[in-house]
């Protein structure tokens, strides 16, 4: 299959069109003529000023603080912003009415850092090794980003693991918002940059007609802030944007950000390092997308991987020549639309897979499910033909048969009674194509009742003790998910006798603690990760604590890990023994058959350590001497709700100590 990743060549001259000053007095200053240094010649200028700034080599860090106009000559005007490594090299401070065009910018811990300022324009300018992003918008509203080269942003000294997405995402960025409304963003390129091309944490952005290419990790990423404003969800347009040779994934949408994708090309995503990922369009932790005229083409990974979230299919989308499968949907997911008029073809893992299946004349599709709750049970089939009949049929464990006919969509709800739940909880859908002739792709999906663990049961049923002090009160979505994580653990490894929100140096009741204070408290998957890290610590002291030989087996394995980043699961995990533990811990709770795959690809390039680390660990999980437990974390998304879902399945355990997996695992969920 043949990859040509673009030339890297664009042609980035405009004539910016600039609004009139209103400001009937302005003058024009020119630098060196008037004044011999940039920033000089702003301290000068009044509001609606325009300063002209000569071709030259300016080596300063400038600050602006009021309402100006800031051109250069072109790209041999050059900031330098070497000298001051640890500041921005061009700084906009709590203002308005700015523009700063035609120049190159160089160096600096960013290029241009604008915060909490309006109506700021950024335009026709090249910005170039900046360590941890070419531009940071920090709070603000109304600014325009066009015409700009941002690449080679990279930081000084880079993080031991390629994945330390902590790192990363603070640092070696094109484009950051962060907290910021109302950003638009067009014509610009964004290339070469150490992780992302664009961030959007907490924002909401146009994003149009920009090129994004051979980015370390994402092309684009949205999320949430990690400390600015984790309560508020990113939402962004994408539309007619290049996104090519970027690695890990073109384009990621996670943590219940929503954006509206429209008519771009995602193509070329690598994979890393350890040959996964790859994906066009990687959709996960309960975002919600909307699809429409998108090209996603010769992608390493999956060309849409809906591994969590609400994804509506508009108009024709393509999927194809990918060397995953060109859709592959994951039981957290929700897909919606119209599957018929999605392109599927030459994609090298087959049009779809997981959820979505090929279902050939006459063929059935039975898929389990665990009710243990009364509500709404809703199943769903999408049908990539809508002349081809299909039937649902819902069977309940007494034999019940509930069913309907129908082409396209296919929608079977039912009100789950008490009644219904006494004895066995597997249920069983069952999708049929009734063709004779035709095979069709179809995506089976479930929606089923479940029950959110709430603060009162944390105390009830396993004896652990909220306690806040001088900070907002246990909402009762964190009690959701540390409910989940509590009754997911095995009881040997339910230590902690108090949970507690408290501000930093705050004192304590006595006994196994964890305090959960921060800004992961509002997310579900980042409270759910640091309580089980912090859960690994206190497993790691008493097992130390009580067996010196369990101590000393992994602190040999530490050691025999150096500063190889392939025999660690994060770079947060390298910093020390007991840190190394809580982070493997976790990570194997979090997806336990991931981190295994990750294992044996690294012992098949002669990096066997971290395989080690994960047998060592799951000898904790222990259900007997020939079985163990194994775990997902997921985020399910519906047509109504996204909820932390936490995973549990039982398996058997081969002599290596690795778990042998049944052709169905049955998991078992909280």
């Amino acid at each position: 299959m043949k990859r040509g990743i673009f030339s890297l060549i664009v042609g980035l001259t405009v004539i910016v069109g600039l609004a009139p000053a209103p400001w009937a007095l302005a003058k024009t200053i020119e630098v060196p003529k008037d004044f011999p240094t940039i920033q000089a010649a702003i301290d000068a200028a009044e509001a609606g000023d325009l300063i002209l700034v000569a071709p030259g080599i300016y080596r300063e860090n400038p600050i602006i603080i009021k309402s100006i106009k800031l051109r250069g000559s072109g790209k041999e005007t050059i900031l330098d912003g070497r000298s001051l490594p640890d500041f921005p090299t061009l700084r906009i401070l709590s203002t308005t009415n700015v523009v700063v065009q035609n120049f190159t910018i160089l160096s600096g811990l960013r290029g241009i850092q604008i915060e909490y300022s309006s109506q700021v324009i950024v335009a026709n300018n090249s910005i170039q090794q900046a360590r941890h992003q070419g531009i940071l918008v920090w709070g603000g509203a109304h600014i325009e980003i066009h015409h700009n080269e941002i690449v080679h942003t990279e930081p000084r000294e880079p993080p031991r693991d390629l994945s330390d997405e902590a790192f990363y995402r603070g640092r070696g960025n094109g484009i950051v918002l962060n907290g910021a409304s109302e950003v638009h963003i067009y014509k610009n390129l964004i290339a070469r940059n150490a992780h992302s091309g664009l961030l959007i944490l907490s924002s909401t952005a146009q994003v149009e007609e920009n090129i994004f290419a051979a980015n370390g990790l994402y092309g684009i990423g949205l999320w949430t802030s990690a400390t600015y404003t984790p309560q508020i969800l990113s939402q962004a347009t994408l539309r007619s944007n290049l996104v090519e040779g970027n690695t890990h994934a073109g384009v990621l949408v996670t943590q219940q950000s929503f954006a509206h994708l429209i008519a771009n090309r995602i193509i070329a995503t690598q994979a890393d390092r350890d040959r996964r990922y790859g994906h066009a369009l990687w959709i996960r932790d309960g975002a919600r997308v909307i699809l429409e005229e998108n090209v996603i083409v010769q992608n390493h990974g999956h060309g849409l991987f809906a591994e969590s979230g609400h994804i509506e299919l508009r108009r024709r989308n393509e999927f194809t020549e990918n060397d995953g499968c060109g859709l592959r949907s994951e039981e957290e997911a929700w897909l919606a639309g119209d599957l018929s008029r999605v392109a599927l073809e030459g994609n090298r893992g087959g049009a779809v897979c997981g959820t979505a299946q090929s279902l050939g004349p006459q063929e059935s599709l039975r898929l389990p499910i665990f009710v243990r709750h009364t509500g709404r049970l809703k199943v769903q089939a999408l049908s990539s033909s809508a002349l081809v009949p299909l039937e649902m049929a819902l069977i309940r464990p007494d034999g019940s048969v509930h069913s309907i006919q129908g082409v396209g969509t296919v929608t079977l709800s039912l009100e789950v009674t008490d009644a219904m739940l006494k004895g066995e909880k597997r249920w069983e859908a069952v999708l049929t194509n009734l063709n004779n002739q035709s095979a069709v792709f179809v995506v089976l999906q479930v929606s089923s009742p479940f029950r959110l663990g709430q603060c009162s049961d944390i105390l009830n049923e396993f004896g652990v003790v909220l306690h806040q002090q001088d900070i907002e009160p246990f909402s009762e979505a964190d009690c959701a998910v540390l409910y989940s994580a509590l009754k997911a653990l095995p009881e040997k490894m339910r230590l902690i006798s108090y949970i507690v929100k408290a501000p930093p140096g705050s004192s304590f009741p006595e006994g196994r603690g964890i305090n959960i204070a921060g800004w992961w408290a509002h997310r579900q998957r980042s409270l759910f990760y640091v309580f089980i890290h912090e859960v690994g610590h206190l497993v790691h002291r008493q097992l130390f604590e009580s067996d010196p030989g369990a101590k000393d087996q992994w602190w040999q394995l530490y050691r025999r890990s150096q500063d190889d980043p392939d025999n660690f699961v994060t770079g947060y995990a390298m910093r020390m023994p007991n840190e190394d533990f809580a982070e493997t811990f976790t990570i194997y709770i979090n997806d336990t058959l991931d981190l295994l795959e990750l294992a044996r690809q690294r012992a098949e390039r002669g990096k066997p350590l971290l395989l080690e680390k994960f047998k060592y660990i799951a000898k904790l999980f222990a259900h007997s001497p020939d079985s163990m437990f194994i775990y997902q974390v997921r985020v399910k998304a519906d047509e109504e709700s996204v909820r932390l879902l936490v995973r549990r399945a039982l398996v058997r355990v081969d002599r290596e100590g690795l778990p042998v997996l049944p052709p169905t695992l049955e998991w078992e969920e909280f």
